[in-house]
């Protein structure tokens, strides 16, 4: 029984270790520059940071200054492709979702609109190796 799981778990480290090599062959070496330009209230808390790329992050605050909301706009309002969870940001987050989707899981936090929204990186489900390694290079990029 333990030897089966020692195998086991050398076969899962050996795909892992063939999708880091994968990533790490296609990381550009210069990534491009992003600009961040915030707002900030009377009381000196971050409103907006609104990047370059055209994505927002808004927060709204309680009298005692606790985050009560925090809303996130994609670019002219579009999907960003790559985006799993509907946060409008590629991450490492929905690189973990596409690994979950390929291997057949339902994660509860995969976006409904996905391919309609133009999120699926190549247009077509289901999820495959390709679209993570896209959203991946994205995530190295940022």
């Amino acid at each position: 029984m333990k030897r089966n799981l020692m195998i086991k778990a050398l076969g899962l480290t050996r795909h892992f270790g063939a999708i880091a090599a994968l990533f790490f062959l296609i990381t550009p070496v210069a990534t491009p520059a992003e600009s961040v330009e915030y707002t900030y209230d009377s009381m000196n808390r971050v409103t907006k940071a609104a990047y370059s790329s055209g994505e927002s992050i808004s927060y709204t605050y309680d009298a005692m200054g606790n985050r009560l909301t925090m809303s996130l706009a994609g670019a002219a309002g579009t999907a960003v492709p790559g985006d799993l969870n509907g946060d409008c940001r590629v991450t490492l987050a929905d690189a973990a979702l596409a690994l979950q989707t390929a291997a057949g899981m339902k994660p509860s936090v995969f976006r409904a609109d996905y391919t309609s929204s133009g999120a699926d990186p190549d247009g077509t489900p289901p999820m495959s190796l390709a679209d993570i390694v896209w959203i991946l290079q994205a995530v190295a990029e940022e």
